[in-house]
């Protein structure tokens, strides 16, 4: 029996592996002990060299073909080049319309002096006040914008945990820059500061300048001649111009 086996070195090489491959073995080395019955349980296990090896089908190699033309995005050609124009994907620009349409919550944002500004919402949170006050109070514009949503009505919810007297010479400088400019009314905004905790302490520490932009702001709102004067007289009281 052992002559109908080739030696290995009469065999071609193979580079399978996992493969039983015969041997050559002279009857005076083989055992001795009686054979034994296996039992070999199928698993179901592909081979996966065989799979490797094994050609596809000229069916197969169109069907793998039309799938891939599939995920390519649409080309049109250019008229008189021989270059071609990619369309981007509907499903990306039915994606972009529905954000765009729900943008209520987000920011408001604009291009001003070539850089992207985003104004925040009214805050809901005194902390969240505090968090857009620091990242905006260096831009006058964008923090007018941002303080302008605000309700006088919620100064003192929101401004009660971290009103200081810079952040109040700050109103007044909105308040003259951009309120007067703009034509609108400052009263209801001084009159809603001066509910906020801590206000009379507060305006105490005002700086002389930061007293010169407030004379300046109640001073535009008795030009515009549709205050009673006794409610400024008092308001100037409160804020310690008289």
């Amino acid at each position: 029996m052992a002559s109908a086996y080739k030696s290995p070195e009469g065999q071609a090489p193979d580079n399978g592996q996992g493969l039983v491959k015969p041997i050559h073995k002279p009857p005076h080395l083989r055992s001795k002990k009686p054979l034994r019955r296996v039992e070999v349980e199928d698993t179901g296990e592909i081979d996966l060299v065989a799979v490797a090896t094994r050609k596809l089908t000229s069916g197969e190699v169109d069907e793998r073909l039309s799938s891939e033309k599939e995920k390519l995005p649409e080309t049109t050609a250019v008229p008189g080049r021989g270059e071609s124009v990619v369309k981007p994907p509907t499903e990306s620009r039915s994606q972009e319309s529905e954000i765009s349409a729900d943008d209520v919550s987000h920011p408001v944002c604009s291009s001003e002096k070539e850089h992207r500004v985003c104004i925040p919402a009214a805050p809901a949170t005194s902390a969240q006040f505090h968090l857009d006050w620091r990242r905006l109070k260096h831009d006058d514009a964008s923090l007018y914008r941002y303080f302008k949503q605000i309700q006088p009505s919620d100064y003192r919810r929101l401004f009660s945990e971290f009103f200081e007297p810079d952040i109040l010479e700050k109103i007044f400088h909105l308040l003259r820059d951009f309120y007067t400019v703009e034509n609108v009314a400052v009263l209801p905004v001084l009159v809603g500061l001066t509910k906020v905790a801590r206000f009379s302490t507060i305006a105490m520490f005002l700086s002389s300048m930061g007293r010169q932009t407030l004379v300046a702001a109640i001073g535009h709102a008795r030009e515009a001649g549709v205050h009673d004067e006794s409610k400024l007289a008092a308001l100037s009281r409160e804020y310690g111009l008289s």
